[in-house]
């Protein structure tokens, strides 16, 4: 059986690929248990690992709890965009080594103009969602963090996305 790794939180789920279709009343109840305190908005973020989770059944589920996917940039993972809740929490993993600022100038351009797009509660163009998004409700607050890829590169890579957004 494979495995999907969920991050919420402090805490930690293993759920098979097809649980969400299997179970949604099931996630839709751990979902709403999950209310730790991140941000204000009550409800942590959730990291799905699994392409099974890119529906638009899924997005409505979170919704429904208004509990916000963690928007990630990786090779290695599924990226989902779509607001669900009252912020952004995303994750650049495409850190390289051989980048002094650990994101290309380019790169750190469009992150930097995605996040401001973000927080004044629109959805940036180039990427992809899986529901139709939802009218704006004004600013949202946008979490951004610079994980994994060349970690040595991470600081600079954050240093140099926050004078962007100066």
């Amino acid at each position: 059986m494979t495995l999907t790794d969920i991050a919420c939180g402090r805490a930690s789920m293993r759920w098979p690929t097809n649980w969400l279709a299997q179970r949604a009343w099931s996630a839709a109840s751990w979902l709403a248990r999950q209310r730790v305190s991140f941000g204000g908005s009550g409800i942590s973020p959730v990291e799905v690992r699994h392409a099974s989770f890119m529906t638009a059944d899924f997005i409505a589920l979170l919704r429904k709890h208004a509990v916000a996917p963690v928007l990630v940039d990786s090779e290695k993972h599924p990226m989902i965009a779509d607001i669900t809740s009252d912020f952004v929490y995303a994750r650049l993993q495409r850190t390289s080594e051989k980048v002094k600022t650990g994101y290309a100038p380019a790169a750190l351009d469009e992150w930097a103009k995605r996040a401001q797009t973000f927080a004044k509660g629109g959805t940036p163009d180039g990427v992809e969602m899986l529901a139709a998004a939802p009218r704006g409700k004004g600013k949202r607050d946008v979490f951004i963090y610079m994980i994994s890829g060349a970690k040595v590169r991470a600081p600079a890579a954050a240093m140099a996305l926050i004078e962007r957004l100066k």
